[in-house]
């Protein structure tokens, strides 16, 4: 069984701390380390913080087939504050190189030949660049595992609504369950409504 997984990888940077981060590379991770039988999709810049993440993909024995490098666009960057209950804000750097995943050849091959499991979020899907290689590997004859991992306006009711339709899982947590039913029970219901009226 092949997992693989598409998004963002950035850096998450804390007031006195620097990690490497992101939805996707997280959960790509944590498979990659109990089985060593997984792979990784994305886009990083050609700078230092790119130089960084080749360096800790090469220092765990990670692949860096599927990582992208862009010329023009810099490596993902999300600034993190906690208050003082915990409660962290991202600050997410608009136009990184994860919003230009590009759509080739040995992406499509290692979908169609040897992906059992499809693991994506919608922040990359924020762009139009990403959003359409994601939205272009989906419906394959595999399964499909979406992280609604809703963050600032990077998101629309049509990409949910697309997520939802093409996925076998889909994950969020308590908050983002709040806001996905308002935004689709209350269209429901206001629809309901005019009907009846």
């Amino acid at each position: 069984m092949k997992i693989v997984s598409i998004g963002e990888v950035l850096f998450d940077c804390y007031q006195d701390e620097k990690v490497i981060g992101g939805a996707p590379f997280n959960f790509f991770y944590h498979i990659y380390k109990l089985t060593s039988s997984a792979e990784f999709i994305s886009r990083i810049g050609n700078d230092e913080d790119g130089k960084s993440i080749i360096n800790f993909f090469k220092k765990n024995n990670i692949s860096i087939k599927y990582l992208q490098l862009d010329e023009k666009h810099s490596t993902g960057i999300e600034n993190i504050k906690v208050d003082k209950n915990g409660n962290p804000t991202f600050d997410i750097i608009p136009k990184c190189a994860y919003d230009f995943i590009d759509l080739n050849p040995k992406i499509s091959k290692l979908i169609e030949s040897d992906t059992s499991l499809l693991y994506f979020g919608t922040l990359a899907q924020r762009s139009t660049v990403s959003r359409k290689t994601i939205q272009s590997i989906l419906g394959k004859n595999i399964k499909y595992f979406c992280d609604i991992n809703l963050r600032a306006n990077y998101y629309t009711k049509e990409i949910l609504d697309d997520c939802f339709k093409k996925v076998n899982v889909i994950k969020l947590n308590e908050d983002e369950l709040k806001i996905v039913s308002g935004l689709f029970l209350q269209a429901h219901s206001s629809y309901n409504h005019r009907l009846k009226n």
